[in-house]
């Protein structure tokens, strides 16, 4: 299929919408990228649409493209102008990456696609554990408050760590040397760096929030959950101390998430899922 994928890429290179991109080409698909100001320009030839949400309100979709479809991502911290965005752009298909965001006002149907992994990306072998742990994340709303408190906790119990910005690679060179990958979820989502954390390798500790349970993932054989300070406390000496049961859960979780969360798999549910046939597009 020849496919136009729509999104900002220009504010943060390591957006969602180059993951959907590269899953698209993993399965054979020739894909051309547009910024979403210029949507308007297009008048056709491509098999399909897909607008990647960015975080950035006030473009209206091209409603001439079709078919289309709307991957809509952080429905847990903005949800009226994306509700609005689907409706108007009458995209043939919605999608949200957290199964909360199905319960949301849209007028119409919508399906559960969750973020995931690139293994092309995140994974760089197996290294030689330099941390004990590692957080790689941003501060940067009013919710992040329990992030901070749990974070604190974690590098107390884990004082040999790395904190700080990477991408791509560089970031995943990070999680590859540390024995413990922390994620705090900012508001109750399954979040982008649980994938990227498994695919790299290492052991992932988070918080326990409900579409890990929902995607097959599970506690203590995939990853170690959390529900307070004290059990992140316990968790976090008992694998530093445990080397054997840390690897064998990161060696499983790394299996899970190859076999079924890859952005390829992603967009190959949502292809499946594509009204192809004339008489099946949504009507106008």
């Amino acid at each position: 299929m020849n496919i136009l994928a729509c999104f900002e890429n220009r504010v943060r290179q390591d957006t969602t919408g180059n993951y959907l991109v590269n899953g698209l080409r993993s399965l054979g698909h020739h894909v051309d990228h547009i910024l979403p100001e210029k949507i308007h320009t297009i008048v056709g030839g491509y098999d399909f649409y897909l607008r990647c949400d960015d975080g950035i309100k006030g473009y209206l979709w091209n409603e001439n493209l079709r078919p289309s479809a709307y991957y809509c991502i952080d429905t847990h911290i903005e949800t009226d102008w994306r509700i609005e965005m689907a409706n108007r752009g009458r995209f043939d298909l919605v999608s949200v990456v957290h199964s909360q965001g199905l319960e949301l006002p849209w007028g119409r149907e919508v399906f559960f696609n969750p973020v995931g992994c690139d293994p092309d990306v995140h994974y760089v072998g197996l290294k030689d554990k330099l941390y004990d742990g590692c957080f790689i994340g941003n501060f940067h709303n009013n919710l992040a408050g329990p992030r901070v408190e749990m974070l604190d906790t974690f590098f107390k119990a884990a004082p040999n760590f790395f904190f700080g910005n990477r991408m791509f690679k560089e970031m995943t060179e990070k999680y590859a040397e540390s024995k413990i990958v922390f994620n705090r979820s900012i508001n109750g989502d399954l979040n982008m760096r649980s994938f990227e954390a498994m695919c790299s390798g290492s052991c992932l500790v988070t918080d326990r929030v409900p579409d890990l349970h929902k995607l097959g993932f599970i506690d203590k054989a995939h990853y170690f959950g959390y529900s307070s300070k004290e059990e992140l406390n316990d968790i976090t000496h008992m694998l530093l101390s445990q080397d054997s049961m840390r690897e064998r859960v990161a060696k499983n979780g790394r299996q899970f998430v190859l076999e079924h969360h890859t952005y390829a798999k992603r967009m190959k549910t949502m292809l499946e899922k594509l009204p192809l046939r004339t008489g099946e597009l949504c009507p106008h």
